[in-house]
């Protein structure tokens, strides 16, 4: 398999956790890779933990799921590859 969402899950199963790492690292655009994260979430292949109340310090900016995110405030999340 190969494309942005095998690329995605690469970065899911090396640590990386905000989105522009992870364009960086895999040479995709952020849109992609968020595109590719809410996809991955919804099929079911990656899980995604809320660890707190606060976001990281780069804000939405950072966050892997800032477009479908349902939290009443700012939350730090956490992604890992589905079991």
């Amino acid at each position: 398999m190969s494309g942005p969402l095998s690329a995605v899950m690469a970065e899911v199963a090396a640590g990386t956790s905000s989105v522009p790492e992870m364009a960086r690292h895999q040479g995709l655009d952020e849109t992609v890779v968020r595109a590719a994260l809410d996809h991955l979430i919804r099929a079911g292949r990656i899980t995604r933990a809320a660890l707190g109340s606060e976001c990281a310090t780069d804000g939405c900016a950072g966050c892997p799921v800032a477009a479908g995110c349902v939290a009443a405030g700012p939350r730090l999340i956490s992604l890992s590859l589905a079991r």
